[in-house]
Formats: C-alpha cells, sequence, structure tokens
C-alpha cells in the first residue's frame, strides 16, 4: 500500500471539525490561543497545549507543560515522540488522528491466467437505459453479459428494496474513509458475504490499495487474495465479474493460498463513475451454504456505480473544503506574518525609520524591523529567505523570533550574526538560506555598525549625492554552521539616509525582460528621498509594481529607510 499524505483530522464527540494539510507545515502549535495554528476552544485546553514538529520527514509530538496533559493512542506524552500514520492525539475533549488508521488486513493480487467462461455485466450496458442481450455460454475473453433481473414480482420487488436502501446510504456526505467504511458494510449488509473489500487505485501509479474490509469469520489480520486478471478484466474492460464456483475456476487452480481459504464464491465489480474505474469491490464466500447469483452480481454492481459517484462528489467537495480551509490558513498566517512587521514610522534620536512590505503570495519570506534596544541602542534589519509561500514564511518566523532572543541576550553584533546563522542552520536543516542584513546606531556616538549576511548591499546616501554600499559581513544565514561575519563601520551625518531592500525590488522585470536593477532605484531614491520613509517606501513599491509586467515583480518586495534628520 502507498503511504497516505500526512494530514491531521481534528475530532470531537465523534464529528470532524476540520481536516489540516501538514505539508504546508513544519511546526504546529495546539491551544486556546488564538496565535495557535490549531486553535481549540475549550476550558480544559491550555493556551499553548502542545506543538507538532517536522523534523527531516518525520512528525513528533510534546506537551508544553498543559494543565491537562496530552496523550499519544491513551498514554501520556512526558517527552517529545515520534508520530506514526494512525496514532490518535488526545488533547482535553479533542481527538487529533494523525494520517489514515492502517487496516489490519492486506490484499494481494494472485498472479495466475485462466481460461473459463464467466458471468459478467457490461457497465455501459448496466448504466443504459436499453436492455443487454442475453448470451448463451461464451469463451475466455467473451464474458456473456447479464441482464437486469426480472421475473416474478417479489424479486423485482427484492431488488427495488435493495435500491432504496443503497440510494439512502450513500444520500448524506461523510469523510472520505466514513464513506469507504459505509460501501463495504452497506455490502456486507445486502449480499451477506462471507468478506467484502474496497480497492482504490492511486492516483499517480495506479496501484490498488485497500481502503475498507469487513468479514464475518476467520483472522481479521487475514489478507485478501484477489484473481490479478479479474481485477484488470474489471478495471480495463469495466465489467463486473462473477465467478460461482472459484475452486474450480482455473484462474485459481493449482493455487494453495485459494484451496486453503476454499473460496466457494466471488464477485469483483468497478467502481465506474461515468468517466474512469476508480478502484474495484470485491466479495467472496467461504464454505458458503448458497453461491452468489446473477441478482448478487447486478446490486454489486449498482453499488460499485453509486458508490463510484459517490467517491467523486465526495473528492469534490472535500477539495472545495480543503481549498477554502488553506486560503483561511494563509489568510491567519498572513495576519500574523504581518503582526510581526513593524507598524509604525519610529523615532529614535534623530533618527527615523519606516518601511513597507508586499508578499508576493498570502504570506512571504522578506522580513524587515527596527526598534529601540538597551544601552542606548537603536536596531534594525531585513532579511530575505530563499523561496517563497508558507515554507519560506515559517523560516521568517523562526528568524524573527532568534533575532529577538539574541538582542534581548545582549548579544552585540560579533556574536549576534553567528549565532542567528547557526539558529538558521538548525530550522531549515539546510534546505534554505537568508540573505541578511543587520545594523545597530549607537545613540550617543551615532556610531552605525552592521553585518551584511550575503545581502543587497543598502544604499547610503550622502548630501553629495554620492551613494556608498555597505557589503562587509559574511555568507548568507545557514549555509554553513561555522560561518563567521566581519562588522562593518560607518556613520550617518545629518540629512543622510540609508536604503534596505529585497531583491525583489531590483530584479522585477519589465515586459522586454529589463530588470529595474540597481540604477534606477538609485535615481529614485535621489529624487525621493527626503519622503517620510514609509511614504517612500510606498512609493518605490508602486513604482516597481507599475515597471514591471502585469504589475507583478514576481517576488516578495520590501523596503527599508532610514533617514537622519537636521
Amino acid at each position: 500500500m502507498t503511504q497516505t499524505m500526512h494530514k491531521l483530522v481534528i475530532s470531537k464527540d465523534g464529528e470532524t471539525l476540520r481536516t489540516l494539510d501538514l505539508s504546508q507545515h513544519m511546526e504546529i502549535i495546539v491551544g486556546r490561543s488564538s496565535d495557535c495554528q490549531v486553535v481549540l476552544t475549550d476550558r480544559a485546553i491550555s493556551r499553548r497545549h502542545a506543538r507538532l514538529e517536522l523534523d527531516g520527514d518525520t512528525w513528533y509530538i510534546e506537551d508544553l507543560g498543559s494543565m491537562n496533559g496530552t496523550e499519544r493512542n491513551g498514554v501520556p506524552v512526558s517527552e517529545r515522540v515520534l508520530l506514526e500514520q494512525g496514532d490518535s492525539i488526545g488533547v482535553g475533549p479533542f481527538v487529533l488522528d494523525f494520517g489514515q488508521k492502517p487496516i489490519a488486513s492486506r490484499a494481494r493480487f494472485d498472479e495466475s491466467v485462466g481460461h473459463l467462461t464467466i458471468h459478467a455485466i457490461s457497465l455501459e450496458d448496466f448504466t443504459d437505459s436499453r436492455t443487454p442481450t442475453r448470451t448463451g455460454a461464451h469463451p475466455a475473453g467473451t464474458p456473456q453479459p447479464i441482464a437486469p433481473p426480472s421475473g416474478s414480482s417479489s424479486r423485482v420487488s427484492r431488488f427495488m428494496r435493495n435500491v432504496d436502501t443503497i440510494g439512502k446510504a450513500f444520500l448524506s456526505h461523510r469523510p472520505m474513509q466514513e464513506l469507504y467504511d459505509k460501501i463495504v458494510e452497506v455490502s456486507d449488509d445486502l449480499l451477506t458475504p462471507d468478506r467484502v473489500a474496497l480497492l482504490i487505485r492511486d492516483k499517480e501509479g495506479g496501484e490498488l490499495n485497500l481502503k475498507a474490509v469487513r468479514r464475518k469469520r476467520g483472522n481479521p489480520n487475514d489478507e485478501i487474495v484477489i484473481s490479478r486478471s479479474i481485477a484488470q478484466q474489471a478495471i480495463e474492460e469495466k465489467q463486473a465479474i462473477l465467478s460461482t464456483d472459484a475452486m474450480s475456476d482455473d484462474r485459481f487452480q493449482g493455487k494453495e493460498s485459494i484451496a486453503n481459504l476454499q473460496i466457494q464464491s466471488a464477485m469483483c465489480a468497478p467502481l465506474w463513475n461515468d468517466s474512469e474505474v476508480v478502484g474495484i469491490l470485491y466479495a467472496d464466500n467461504r464454505r458458503a451454504p448458497t453461491l452468489f447469483s446473477e441478482d448478487d452480481l447486478h446490486l454489486l454492481t449498482l453499488i460499485g456505480h453509486w458508490a463510484a459517484v459517490k467517491i467523486a462528489e465526495t473528492e469534490a467537495l472535500e477539495e472545495v473544503h480543503l481549498q477554502k480551509q488553506r486560503e483561511e490558513e494563509l489568510k491567519h498566517a498572513a495576519r500574523l506574518q504581518q503582526n510581526l512587521l513593524p507598524e509604525d514610522v519610529l523615532t529614535s534620536g534623530p533618527y527615523r525609520f519606516g518601511g513597507h512590505n508586499i508578499p508576493s503570495l498570502d504570506v512571504g519570506g522578506d522580513y524587515f524591523d527596527y526598534f529601540c534596544g538597551d544601552a542606548g541602542k537603536t536596531w534594525a534589519a531585513l532579511g530575505d529567505v530563499s523561496g517563497k509561500g508558507m515554507p519560506a514564511a515559517l523560516v521568517m518566523s523562526n528568524l524573527h523570533a532568534s533575532f529577538h532572543a539574541q538582542i534581548e541576550a545582549g548579544l552585540d553584533l560579533e556574536l549576534l550574526a553567528p549565532r542567528l546563522n547557526r539558529s538558521v542552520n538548525r530550522a531549515a536543516k539546510g534546505e534554505r538560506f537568508i540573505t541578511f542584513f543587520v545594523l545597530s546606531i549607537e545613540g550617543k556616538t551615532n556610531r552605525l555598525r552592521y553585518v551584511n549576511a550575503g545581502h543587497n548591499p543598502p544604499m547610503l546616501l550622502r548630501t553629495s549625492g554620492e551613494i556608498e554600499l555597505l557589503e562587509k559581513g559574511g555568507l548568507f544565514l545557514g549555509v554553513f554552521m561555522d560561518a563567521e561575519y566581519e562588522v562593518g563601520e560607518t556613520m550617518l551625518e545629518p540629512r543622510e539616509s540609508l536604503l534596505l531592500y529585497s531583491d525583489g525590488i531590483t530584479e522585477g522585470r519589465n515586459h522586454d525582460d529589463e530588470e529595474f536593477g540597481e540604477e534606477r532605484l538609485a535615481d529614485f531614491y535621489r529624487a525621493h528621498h527626503c519622503l517620510p520613509p514609509t511614504e517612500f517606501a510606498e512609493k518605490l513599491i508602486d513604482e516597481v509594481q507599475s515597471f514591471c509586467a502585469d504589475g507583478d515583480p514576481g517576488d516578495d518586495v520590501t523596503v527599508l529607510l532610514i533617514q537622519r534628520c537636521p
């Protein structure tokens, strides 16, 4: 069976509340606080209750010191523990299912091929208004079609009651796995087989994967053995197949596993939704007193067809729901990310700081910041995470937290840059890097010290109109654990300013494939440097968007301007 994509299904009292696609996340905080990725509103839940964290390709769960604790498969979580597909996480009255619970049984396909007349129903005929013709025995490869049930009124009445039961069973919407379970439940109730199994085709490779199974006797872990040639015929020729005596069917002869199972009768119906076969529905009897009939095959075929249509409808509904959920999550993430950025102009002594950011997607990997620190220092920074979207935004959030933590710990630039580099390396596992520029201005001396970690060199505009580039520093953050960084020094004189920007500004292209470039940026800077910092940043971004084809720079754009007043 192929591995199910990791997802987190949140439920309470047996009702599914939401499904979270974990491929969009590296960390999930569960709790009552509104800034958690999974917000659970219940008094039994702590504000920050538990954390799910992706480490390499593996997810882990840990309790964050919650009041009522966290459980994994009913066992209290006392330390960071590995999560496996199908694990159930208990958080107060909520249950968080990590992926799909594994099915105990396995399905195996028999490789035999044989030649024996079998009963079959062509789905095109079955779903067509005209009645297919009945024919006599045919050699292998030309199975005989079977007409819909006819004859006595009791036979027709029984069939119509079954049709009504099937229709009611598939009327309401259910999550996909519950639908799979319902399909085998209905098949089991109406056909009373010894075993019934539902297998769905993998959308990429077409492999059949067991999704649900029911059995009346035997070991619940017994594997389901299906003739591969029958399964292929059901899928490729869109035919429902009945083998009335599997023990004498030469598709099975000589197969010890079949003999041991003593399968007397077997049916296989394709799950056809009028456009494609998405899987098969299989039923068999072992040591049964009666064999499956042609009416049973009609019924299984009907169940399979309606089930396939319902599966397609459920997939479409779940995709719409998932898309809306992703959009809401992205909007929520965008709000959280924007909350990390300064909103107002900062005035610190003779200096004014202001900036603006527009992500290429709902969330992005650009970051800028400025704030007053201890010892009379004012700090400013601008960074650009490689890539775009949610993964870049998560790394950016990690950078923000680490940057503030290091400043609050009293580190100066000589130690700050190496610490940030190691933090990014650990968080991104070397898969992403950050270009970063950070500076501090000492209030008493007006000395400006900086480190440029592989970022576009900021432009320092002198009163003479000359532009100096601040380039001293080292490699991007996160590439090498032991990278070293040089600290540069300069001064901002009265009426001078410093422009920090991300490469989305200079690399935006017009319809002629020309970049906005550093020269246009420098000209704009000289012409508008006297504007208030935030107004300057917004006007520059507007200028870049107007220059670019379709108004899209194709990347996050961020601008930070620092001015020294007279």
